[in-house]
């Protein structure tokens, strides 16, 4: 049964690759084929044969013709209702095609952002394409998985499947959403090493320092910051704040220099009552005076990257 699913599969691919090559004039058949064959490699033959050649196919061009010219570092993104007269194909979903550098995280926080609009994904299409592109950033070869070439880079090419929308609209007010989501993943995929960096520097001048302070809430600040700094935390954002004044008087300010990942712009605030002494939560209040080694809080905000 198994063998003639993937007989299946294979047959629509190679239909699928053929009806694409005519609508791509002028592109070569055999950066068609691998295109089509590198796009559904993960997905399953029971949804490729239940799509079917004209919606393969037609999926299929409108992401090449997206991220056919892409420079680096470039996010390209586009949502839209297919329609036969304009695309040559139809879906009774809205189709949500992402383009960019391969990174952690993508699939999920933006599933995460779907699902926090309430709409549903019937079906993701992500793979990791090898694509070799000149100086102006076209497309000119896919590199064949386990393939190796020194010259191309790794690209996330991703479409969805999800609830239809209404029109214009909703598309614009979606693609803003997933604009800022997809800037959020780079900011923290980009200053995932920094921030580590930081921590380690962190533990270091903690093991150094002799302030008088409680030997053993020292060490146990320690061995957390340890046990996140070894890959059971995932680092999203980091920040430095200053206290300026004195008693009820004093108020928080943000070093701009300091920013990384998620907290590069200063004006994002994850604690909303951070912003006076006597205003904010007890806990904190108590660990700016006191200055204990460590106060672990939840934000007020949901995270945009990875899990919301």
């Amino acid at each position: 049964m198994r063998a003639t699913n993937n007989r299946q599969k294979s047959e629509t691919l190679n239909r699928a690759a053929a009806a694409a090559e005519k609508k791509l004039k002028g592109v070569k058949s055999i950066i068609i084929q691998r295109f089509i064959r590198s796009l559904y490699f993960s997905v399953s033959p029971q949804d490729v044969v239940e799509h079917g050649v004209d919606r393969l196919a037609g999926s299929a061009v409108a992401i090449w013709y997206l991220g056919e010219k892409r420079k680096a570092g470039e996010t390209l993104l586009r949502i839209y209702n297919p329609t036969e007269h304009l695309d040559g194909w139809t879906s009774p979903h809205s189709i949500l095609q992402v383009v960019t550098d391969d990174m952690p995280f993508l699939v999920d926080s933006i599933t995460a952002e779907l699902n926090n609009r309430g709409l549903t994904t019937h079906l993701v299409v992500h793979p990791i394409i090898k694509a070799v592109r000149d100086a102006q950033g076209q497309l000119t070869r896919i590199v064949w998985p386990g393939q190796m070439d020194n010259g191309a880079s790794a690209e996330s090419f991703m479409s969805f499947e999800i609830t239809r929308q209404g029109g214009l609209s909703s598309f614009k007010d979606l693609e803003t959403s997933l604009d800022g989501v997809l800037a959020d993943v780079r900011a923290a995929v980009e200053d995932w090493k920094p921030m580590r960096q930081r921590v380690q520097t962190i533990i270091e001048d903690m093991k150094h320092q002799s302030d008088g302070k409680s030997a053993a809430d020292k060490a146990e600040a320690l061995y957390f910051l340890q046990w996140a700094h070894d890959n059971h935390f995932t680092f999203l954002g980091y920040r430095d704040h200053e206290f300026k004044g004195k008693g009820a008087k004093a108020k928080v300010h943000v070093n701009p220099k300091t920013g990384l990942g998620l907290l590069r712009d200063r004006n994002k605030i994850v604690l909303s009552n951070l912003r006076h002494l006597n205003t904010i939560p007890p806990d904190i209040r108590a660990f700016v005076r006191k200055s204990g080694p460590l106060v672990i809080r939840k934000a007020d905000v949901k995270s945009t990257v990875h899990r919301p």
